[in-house]
């Protein structure tokens, strides 16, 4: 197995062990109605967003032949683009944290998982060359740390905001 599914797979495996560990520590996670509906609108945004992006990839195949090497690059870009359209819509219009959640846990969370898919990125030897890199699994490691990292600054710029609102009123 490659060493860029290897870091993929044992960080998956720490998030998921850290979030049931959370979970079971906290209280029980409740979203309310608002929070529900938002969810819902960002999840169909993130929906559509995959599939266009798919549908223009495979139109830019279909035009330029030498792009079809990539096939696997602008797949899981347009993956993880329609992700980080869920993500942003969701922590803007305070609905992706539920009711009674920290902040810090998401917080570490997403600074574990960005610290260590750009380690698995940057150990590639390559790392420099991003047409070999849109042609093999390391494109993985670097969507998933750049998603994250955008998460994290959204989650502290939003948490910004609304204590500054706070301080406001």
């Amino acid at each position: 197995m490659e060493m860029g599914y290897i870091g993929f797979f044992i960080v998956l495996c720490a998030v998921i062990i850290l979030r049931s560990e959370i979970h079971r520590r906290e209280k029980k996670i409740f979203y309310d109605e608002r929070q529900i509906a938002v969810r819902g609108k960002a999840y169909k945004i993130g929906f559509l967003t995959t599939v266009y992006c798919n549908i223009g990839f495979c139109f830019l195949m279909m035009i330029r032949e030498e792009m079809r090497s990539y096939g696997m690059g602008f797949l899981v870009i347009s993956f993880f683009a329609g992700i980080l359209l869920f993500l942003i819509y969701s922590i803007w219009k305070d609905a992706f944290l539920p009711i009674h959640q920290k902040f810090a846990t998401y917080l570490c969370i997403c600074a574990v998982v960005t610290i260590s898919q750009f380690i698995n990125y940057f150990s590639y030897e390559n790392w420099r060359n991003f047409s070999e890199i849109l042609q093999n699994e390391h494109i993985l490691s670097l969507c998933c740390g750049t998603l994250f990292l955008i998460v994290m600054v959204m989650l502290i710029v939003k948490r910004m905001m609304d204590k500054r609102e706070e301080l406001d009123q």
